[in-house]
């Protein structure tokens, strides 16, 4: 152990030197250093110290292979020149007020028995400790499912996949907002994750006309609407289902519209009621109709004049309005009616490329996800569409920091929740034991607080 008050040499290679510091009159006292490598004779880096509430701060530093543990505290006078008292722990020892001891304690990282439990050396991406997930790692997330609808049954199998090299690992690093610490870092413009849905023998929807009639140069892909596809533990019904284009035989070239947890009623043109969802009534009245478009009124808000399977947020409180079926019989004393959702979980996935290289963002709401790429595979086949596999690659849009202790989905650069497909799992860095990281992937536990501290500040 050194205790020093100008300067000391730390086993022939290492000194630091005390610069400045404030020690009165800002609650947020500080003292700064600089640390030299005297073998190299460079400054390796420089580190401001901020004192906690018992006017202690400490720092840790690694210097060739080794970590060193460094703890300050303001001198015995109250001048603002007094300067600081260092001490200095070196060996992989602990500095607990002024004294070197063994390392502390930590307690045992808990499992996550709603997550998967993985571990990354440091330095060590995702992709080289874990790179796929299956039903045997998330069975909540990723067990399989079945699909059914008047065309058959198909097992639904799911898989998270991490295949980059260079991203999502846990190293020692100073963040965009000059924190210095161990992190959980994603790497801007990297694929963090890749989500599959694939299914056994194909999903399949006859081609229709408008009116429900056979046609393969039709759009509507009716088998499909209506039915529950769960993603990621998440049960979600498709509220429309159509194609784009005719003829194409080498993409599935569909679009399909989701939605999940909502609560709806059918409306005749004219005719109020009240639906309840998340705790608030909202009174929905349909002011007109006509063969194809419907207007309705939200709790006095209009929309939008609307078609069958569009949707519009609510100004109000931003819940999203579906319309999910219209019925409009012409002749004289006809059904004029709509079916209506409110929801807050409505997303669009679609597939539209044909034989271009290019694939469509998902889409949530009224919003584009940037960096949330979908990919349908699929054919036709005698009549019908046949869907194979759906895919999301989700791509970062700037560099993510997780902590120990923080959360993917609570990162301050990540700006569209939604990136992460269904917003039903995270990944966390639980925590860090010397040089393993423990990660949890999945419903992760807990709001606890990081089980180790003390990310320095620099100015």
């Amino acid at each position: 152990m050194y205790n020093h008050r100008e300067g000391f040499k730390l086993f022939g290679d290492l000194n630091v030197q005390y610069k400045d510091s404030n020690h009165r009159g800002d609650s947020r006292k500080w003292a700064r250093f600089k640390v030299y490598d005297l073998v190299e004779g460079v400054e390796t880096t420089e580190r401001t110290v901020r004192y906690d509430e018992n006017g202690v701060g400490s720092f840790d530093l690694r210097f060739r292979g080794e970590r060193f543990n460094f703890q300050s505290a303001p001198g015995a006078n109250t001048a603002a020149d007094d300067w600081p008292i260092v001490y200095v722990c070196g060996n992989g020892m602990e500095c607990r007020e002024g004294i070197c001891g063994g390392p502390v304690e930590e307690p045992e990282v808990e499992m996550c028995p709603t997550a998967a439990n993985v571990q990354l050396n440091r330095g060590q991406s995702l992709r080289g400790a874990q790179g796929m997930l299956t039903k045997d790692d998330l069975p909540n997330l990723l067990g399989d499912e079945t699909f059914t609808n008047s065309k058959g049954e198909s097992t639904a199998v799911q898989r998270l996949y991490f295949k980059a090299d260079d991203t999502a690992f846990m190293d020692f690093m100073e963040s965009d907002d000059d924190v210095e610490a161990d992190f959980l870092l994603f790497r801007d413009n990297k694929e963090l994750a890749n989500y599959t849905v694939e299914f056994e023998g194909g999903i399949r929807s006859d081609i229709e006309d408008e009116n429900g009639r056979a046609d393969p140069n039709g759009l509507y892909l009716d088998d499909f609407k209506g039915r529950t596809l769960t993603l990621l533990g998440k049960d979600y019904k498709v509220f429309s289902a159509r194609r784009y284009q005719a003829g194409d035989r080498l993409t599935a070239n569909v679009r399909l519209k989701f939605v999940a947890d909502e609560s709806s009623e059918n409306i005749l043109e004219g005719e109020s009621k009240d639906i309840e969802y998340g705790g608030n009534t909202y009174t929905v009245t349909v002011t007109f109709m006509d063969e194809n478009r419907s207007r309705i009124s939200v709790n006095g808000e209009m929309t939008d004049m609307l078609m069958e399977g569009e949707t519009y947020t609510l100004a109000a409180d931003g819940k999203t309005l579906v319309l999910a079926d219209h019925l409009y019989q012409s002749y004289a004393g006809g059904v004029h009616s709509v079916t209506v959702y409110i929801a807050d979980d409505v997303f669009e996935i679609k597939d539209t490329m044909g034989r271009r290289i290019r694939n469509e963002e998902l889409k949530v709401s009224d919003e584009t996800i940037d960096g949330a790429l979908v990919k349908i595979t699929g054919y036709e086949d005698d009549g019908d569409v046949i869907i194979q596999k759906i895919s999301i690659a989700m791509t970062t849009q700037d560099d993510y920091y997780v902590p120990v202790g923080g959360k993917l989905s609570e990162n301050q650069d990540l700006d569209e929740r939604q990136l992460l497909f269904t917003n039903n799992w995270d990944i966390k860095l639980a925590a860090v034991r010397g040089d393993v990281a423990h990660l949890q992937i999945g419903e992760v536990c807990g709001n606890e607080q990081p089980l180790i501290q003390g990310a320095i500040a620099n100015e």
